[in-house]
């Protein structure tokens, strides 16, 4: 490859990159119902959907009575559905369990689900 061809590359790709990053970060989108019962029925299961939950920045989750049967209906369980309801307070159960099951301290004061192998 010539020297002219790849400058000329060279250029196009720092343009690229410095178009990029001068792009405002998009707002992550809230957390919804909807997002809820697709990863449910995706099959994944509860620990990840709480650990997605506890992780959203921004959550919209509707627990109204509908939405509560909308959920149910959905097949959302009943864990899921309590940690929508107060994730702050399934987050505390989290690591109270945590703690008693001897995990590591480490593991129990981040507050996020942790496995054992």
């Amino acid at each position: 490859m010539s020297k002219r061809k790849t400058l000329r590359l060279s250029l196009l790709f720092l343009s690229l990159a410095l178009c990029h990053a001068q792009q405002p970060a998009a707002k992550p989108a809230a957390m919804t119902n909807a997002d809820v019962i697709a990863l449910t029925a995706a099959g994944l299961g509860d620990e990840i959907v709480i650990a997605k939950i506890n992780a959203a920045p921004k959550t919209a989750f509707d627990t109204s009575v509908d939405g509560l049967k909308a959920l149910k209906a959905a097949g959302v369980s009943i864990e899921v559905v309590k940690t929508m309801i107060s994730p702050m307070s399934a987050r505390s159960a989290v690591i109270a369990r945590t703690a008693r099951s001897g995990r590591s301290q480490e593991c129990a004061s981040s507050g996020t689900l942790c496995h054992v192998r």
